[in-house]
C-alpha cells in the first residue's frame, strides 16, 4: 500500500494556494498518494471564476510582499500554483475533494469548479479516507 498525505485546505490565498502546491508535488515526487480536501475559502479558489484569476491576494499578513513576490516569480519562471497541481496530478496518484458544506454555503454545484476538481464529498467520508494517511496538514 502507497504512504499518502492527506491535506486540507481551508484557505484561498495566493500564499496558502502555491505553498500547498509545492507540498503536494513533493509528495507526488516521493510516490506518496495525496488527497486534498478543499473547504471554505479553498472550494472558493477552486471555482473557475476565482481559479483564473490566481486565486486571493496574499494572506493580510504578508500582503506587503506581493510586489516583491510576484516579480520573483516571474524572474524565476516559475509556474502558478494551478499548473503545479495540474502537473502533480498527471504525476501522480493526487485526488481533490471539495467539501459538501462549503459548496452549499457558497450556492455552488460542482460544474462550476475547475476540473481538477475530482467530487464533492462531506467531511466524514474525507476522515474515512484520511484515517489511513501516513501524514495529514491543515492549510
Amino acid at each position: 500500500m502507497p504512504e499518502k498525505v492527506s491535506i486540507v485546505l481551508f484557505s484561498g490565498s495566493f500564499d496558502k494556494l502555491i505553498g500547498t502546491s509545492i507540498l503536494v508535488g513533493g509528495a507526488v515526487g516521493m510516490d506518496f498518494d495525496v488527497d486534498i480536501f478543499l473547504q471554505m475559502w479553498g472550494v472558493h479558489a477552486f471555482t473557475k471564476e476565482q481559479a483564473s484569476n490566481g486565486g486571493l491576494p496574499l494572506s493580510k499578513e504578508f500582503e506587503q510582499y506581493g510586489p516583491t513576490i510576484s516579480q520573483r516569480l516571474k524572474e524565476l519562471k516559475m509556474p502558478t500554483w494551478l499548473e503545479m497541481l495540474m502537473q502533480a496530478k498527471s504525476n501522480g496518484n493526487v485526488k481533490i475533494h471539495a467539501c459538501s458544506a462549503a459548496m452549499q454555503v457558497w450556492g455552488l454545484k460542482k460544474e462550476d469548479l475547475i476540473d481538477l476538481v475530482d467530487d464533492v464529498m462531506g467531511a466524514g467520508e474525507f476522515i474515512e479516507r484520511s484515517k489511513d494517511a501516513n501524514e495529514t496538514y491543515f492549510v
